[in-house]
């Protein structure tokens, strides 16, 4: 057995393995007597801290991931666009109909474009909200329940008041 070990470096803003979203690394070794050359391996891109502590908070305050999206950018510097979708378990947002979640890194911290789907009722119509968040060490420090508190006063925010 030939162990050939080699390191490769994922870019920030590759897709991360969340929902049903996967990844993997084919590599193309020739080797005498070798099958096949070709070899596809499923490989997990985890997120970085101030992504994983934005998705914890949306679980801590009872928001589920319903499903990970993966677009092509073509000609963008960052050729992927992932969003993360997440529906509300609580009937404290039965008026939310999901949230998208879109996060762009930056130096030390993260970028979060948050959407807010609200459903439509008898005396309003349904309509979509958007806010920018940048998440940085800063707020990581203060823990946990900071970052769900300030996604929570967004949430809130972006959804409205509640119209009889």
């Amino acid at each position: 057995m030939l162990a050939l070990p080699f390191a490769i470096e994922i870019p920030a803003h590759a897709p991360l393995s969340l929902g049903v979203s996967t990844a993997g690394l084919r590599t193309r070794v020739e080797v005498d007597g070798a099958q096949d050359g070709a070899d596809g391996d499923a490989i997990r891109i985890l997120p970085d801290r101030w992504t994983g502590a934005v998705l914890d908070a949306m679980e801590h305050l009872d928001f589920r991931l319903a499903e990970a999206e993966v677009e092509h950018v073509p000609g963008d510097a960052c050729p992927f666009f992932q969003t993360f979708v997440f529906r509300p378990m609580s009937l404290r947002d039965l008026r939310v109909e999901c949230i998208d979640l879109a996060f762009r890194p930056r130096d030390h911290g993260v970028h979060v474009d948050i959407v807010v789907d609200n459903r439509g009722s008898l005396f309003t119509a349904a309509r979509e909200s958007r806010v920018g968040l940048d998440i940085d060490d800063e707020l990581l420090d203060m823990g946990t329940d900071a970052v769900a508190g300030l996604l929570r006063e967004e949430i809130d925010r972006l959804k409205g008041p509640i119209v009889a």
